[in-house]
């Protein structure tokens, strides 16, 4: 998908306008998590997200047990499980697919 930023906002090639400061599904960046709205880079789609604080828990990552911090993302098209550090980290990323198949990346 392709767009331009100007002062009265973020242009798609679709011919939509976005808010000038829109934000993508960048899991690696906790502060997404604060948004209502995230823009699809590969669709162009801009969807409506609701995220919910599960709680902590202990996952393991690079074969370690770790202290994470989960949270659930839900558009109306999916959920992804994200797990963070104590310090904001990005740490993993749980979701299923379309045909039902589980999807989980892990920082290694």
């Amino acid at each position: 998908m392709h767009g331009y930023s100007d002062p009265q906002g973020f242009h798609l090639a679709t011919g939509t306008t976005l808010p000038a400061c829109v934000q993508t599904f960048a899991y690696w960046d906790k502060s997404f998590l604060q948004q209502s709205h995230l823009l699809n880079s590969q669709t162009g789609e801009f969807t409506t997200i609701n995220t919910t604080r599960i709680g902590v828990e202990q996952i393991q990552v690079v074969n370690q047990p770790i202290e994470a911090e989960h949270f659930l993302l839900q558009t109306p098209r999916f959920s992804i499980d994200l797990w963070y550090s104590k310090s904001g980290e990005w740490l993993a990323l749980e979701s299923l697919t379309e045909n039902g198949h589980r999807l989980r990346y892990e920082k290694q």
